[in-house]
């Protein structure tokens, strides 16, 4: 397995969700990566499919305007969409 295999080969990103000291910079190098602004703090929702009826895309894009906007319930307008 190539990503067992980078474990070993000096990566110290990796994280659980019993350790979540890797993920910040995971976070980091997928941005930077994907050509986006480096934020460990910004939300990023992904989504891996075909865009189709019948993968759930119409509940996806059902919240875009709620993710896009500022309110109370700590929804900052600032997202990341892979």
């Amino acid at each position: 397995d190539i990503f067992l295999s980078a474990k070993f080969q000096g990566y110290d990103n990796f994280f659980s969700v019993d350790n979540m000291k890797g993920k910040a910079s995971c976070k980091l190098h997928l941005q930077s990566h994907l050509g986006l602004n480096q934020d460990e703090n910004v939300p990023m929702i992904a989504f891996i499919g075909r865009l189709a009826y019948q993968k759930g895309i119409d509940i996806i894009e059902g919240v875009f305007p709620w993710l896009l906007q500022e309110d109370h319930a700590k929804v900052t307008g600032y997202v990341q969409v892979v």
